[in-house]
């Protein structure tokens, strides 16, 4: 009775010492045999509950808590094997939440089967900018300085479809700054050049023609793009935004310091939506500046996915569309955030866009290059995707609120 009574007070050295002295009276004892497993089943329940409360709080970034229920179970004697793995779940927790790299997902939304499908992107650190020995080099982008992720993020696998921001349309009724201003820059196939054309706006692809479901939309400028990701953000309650210029760069890269995400030189297979030498438009015109000897078979804008991923498990990153980031502009990495986060300052007038699109020459397609252009700014080059936060810690969301 003193054992059990130790016991389930948590004092298990006391309960195993009552144990050895009632053995010393009765050694075959059955009230010592059933002590002894009583015991044991309560000190697994107990360790049971303490590694689930470690992980309920994992899941809802109670940090602090998870390490008090992992020092709990410690305390109860578990195997070491099992404290090991908390810590480490711990670990990857505080840099993904119930997340793990590469694993894709998608929440629960307004838009239902069209929510963006979400790619885990590892934490990391890379060298973000032109490399010293890079030809087609800017000054704005460079210095190269490295920047390092504490917690990995996610990422949308695709461009933002048509389908996907006419399902937002629908729900909100917003009115896009193409619809405002009734006309929009598009591709004349005839001459060859980019022209301002009216009633041009997201419905609309790169030509003017009726653009496709799975398209990435374009004709959408900064505003309508952010638009997009705040309202997602509301309607699941995540934390979805546009990515910052930075994830943008480490995303594309895959992982890789090349001028390209595929090597340093023009691809020798089919990776994007590029500029191609043996491009043809449906009136017989080639680029005058592109890829040698590429083909991917399309003039203006792919369907979202048609090419392969880069290392990241990311689709169209250097190519189909250039698109919106969350960043200010600014004419050089000086000053730049180290962790990632985007370089936004109060009241700033120009915006960036990033990788390469459709009929961009081969330099738009590296992974350093960058656009500065004005946040009202659409026509039909220019998409977006969204990124999202994985670790929200809830003081954070407590002060936003």
């Amino acid at each position: 009775d003193d054992a059990l009574a130790a016991a389930r007070g948590f004092d298990f050295d006391a309960a195993q010492r009552q144990i050895e002295a009632a053995a010393t009276i009765r050694e075959d004892s059955t009230a010592v045999t059933h002590a002894q497993e009583s015991i044991a089943q309560y000190r697994t329940h107990q360790i049971d509950n303490a590694a689930e409360d470690a992980r309920r709080a994992m899941r809802g970034s109670r940090f602090s808590d998870a390490e008090r229920a992992i020092r709990a179970v410690r305390a109860l004697g578990a195997e070491q094997n099992l404290v090991a793995s908390l810590d480490e779940e711990l670990r990857l927790s505080r840099i993904y939440s119930v997340y793990r790299p590469g694993e894709t997902f998608r929440d629960e939304s307004p838009l239902g089967a069209l929510t963006p499908e979400m790619v885990v992107i590892p934490n990391g650190r890379f060298m973000m900018g032109a490399a010293p020995n890079d030809p087609d080099a800017r000054t704005f982008e460079s210095p190269r300085h490295e920047v390092a992720f504490e917690r990995g993020f996610a990422i949308a696998r695709t461009e933002t479809t048509v389908a996907q921001f006419r399902a937002f349309v629908n729900a909100t009724g917003y009115q896009t700054n193409a619809e405002q201003d009734g006309r929009s820059f598009v591709y004349v196939e005839f001459s060859g050049r980019i022209s301002r054309k009216r009633g041009i706006d997201w419905r609309r692809s790169y030509n003017g023609r009726k653009a496709d479901d799975d398209d990435p939309v374009v004709h959408v400028s900064w505003r309508d793009a952010n638009a997009f990701a705040e309202w997602l953000a509301t309607a699941t309650g995540k934390p979805y935004r546009l990515p910052s210029e930075a994830e943008f760069e480490f995303v594309l890269r895959g992982g890789r310091e090349t001028r390209y995400w595929w090597g340093m030189d023009g691809p020798t297979e089919v990776v994007e939506n590029l500029t191609g030498a043996k491009d043809e438009s449906s009136n017989d015109r080639i680029w005058t500046n592109s890829f040698p000897n590429y083909s991917d078979g399309y003039w203006g804008p792919a369907p979202v996915a048609s090419f392969v991923p880069n290392p990241f498990g990311v689709y169209d990153m250097a190519g189909n569309v250039q698109e919106w980031v969350l960043d200010c502009w600014h004419d050089s990495y000086v000053r730049a955030p180290g962790d990632g986060s985007a370089w936004v300052n109060r009241g700033c007038t120009r915006r960036v866009a990033r990788g390469g699109f459709w009929g961009g020459p081969p330099n738009t397609a590296r992974a350093s290059h960058r656009v500065s252009l004005s946040p009202d700014r659409h026509d039909g080059s220019i998409g977006f995707r969204v990124a999202r936060d994985l670790v929200v810690i809830p003081a954070q969301i407590a002060a936003n609120e």
